[in-house]
């Protein structure tokens, strides 16, 4: 089988980052519409907020009282303590306080919240009977901080809103109550209008490429194997049988360049070993002038039934 041969150039990656932007629009409903939503602070750091949209209830705005669970916050996946829950001491209140749940408004500080059993419960009832005008979609509590425990290593986490029931209106003596089916509310709220969110675990990571083996810049041909790019052992395989050895030089030239020379050392199955050289001129490389370093390769496609060994023995410019 005659050997072939084929050229590669080695290039520059340029490692390109995407940003991807996504919209939440807010449609008008004749109940609340209730969301979980992460936001990242840093990396592998996040912000969960409960938020709220009353402004199409049906009798007014105003939350009169409200009560939710969060679930999915399990502990032996959360870092809830150095978390949400990290207290802090109040030299003005003498105690301990949480310095790490903040709300969307002064009064949703008089609410109350517990976390048993990896589920987070918030209860608020406004104490004036007036109800709290929410003109606007609002963050009624935000746990911050919320990162997976060191050495957590997960799929995605679904956090969801296990129970919800809140009383909406014009006022505490005009209001409705929406809620999920196990509360009994006058409108039970549709899956559309209460979604959660899914945390990012910690993914496996990615096997990092190990350092390709320095290439000198004496005209030494430098072998490549599979193992020095993230590959196992020494020949490359092809599916079909076939085998392959690759190296890497590093090449100038002051003057205009004709072709490059590759000498190559085979030896057929049964019979002696031979060295031939020949030339290549690839149309990106005649008539170039290298001033600068040029990293090039060669592949060397063979069939192990025809040959025992194939070796790249040396490559010049000429």
């Amino acid at each position: 089988m005659k050997l072939v041969k084929k050229l590669i150039a080695a290039t520059s990656a340029l490692a390109m980052a995407a940003t991807m932007f996504s919209a939440v629009v807010v449609h008008a409903a004749d109940e609340p519409i209730v969301s979980l939503r992460l936001d990242e602070v840093s990396e592998g750091v996040y912000n969960l907020a409960l938020n709220m949209d009353t402004t199409g209830c049906e009798l007014g705005n105003k939350m009169n009282s409200l009560q939710f669970s969060i679930g999915g916050l399990d502990a032996d996946i959360f870092d809830m303590e150095n978390g949400p829950l990290h207290q802090v001491y109040d030299e003005d209140a003498e105690e301990y306080v949480y310095d790490s749940i903040g709300y969307g408004k002064t009064k949703y500080e008089s609410g109350s919240f517990s976390y048993k059993n990896n589920i987070f419960t918030y209860v608020f009832s406004d104490s004036t009977g007036k109800g709290q005008a929410m003109s606007a979609a609002t963050d009624i509590i935000t746990l911050n901080n919320l990162t997976l425990k060191s050495g957590v290593t997960t799929a995605d986490v679904s956090l969801d809103i296990v129970d919800f029931i809140c009383e909406v209106g014009a006022g505490s003596s005009s209001c409705k109550s929406y809620g999920v089916a196990a509360q009994k509310p006058s409108v039970i709220l549709s899956d559309s209008n209460l979604t959660g969110a899914t945390f990012p675990g910690n993914k496996p990571t990615e096997p990092v490429e190990p350092d390709k083996p320095t290439v000198s810049d004496d005209g030494t041909i430098l072998p490549i194997k599979p193992s020095d790019i993230g590959g196992t052992g020494d020949v490359f395989v092809g599916e079909d049988g076939s085998k392959a050895v690759a190296g890497l030089g590093n090449f100038t030239s002051a003057s205009t360049v004709n072709g490059i020379e590759w000498t190559i050392k085979y030896k057929p199955v049964g019979g002696e070993e031979v060295t031939k050289s020949k030339t290549f001129t690839p149309e990106w490389l005649a008539g170039a002038t290298l001033e600068t370093k040029m990293t090039i390769g060669l592949i060397v496609n063979y069939s192990p039934a025809e040959y025992e060994s194939v070796t790249i023995v040396s490559g010049a410019l000429n």
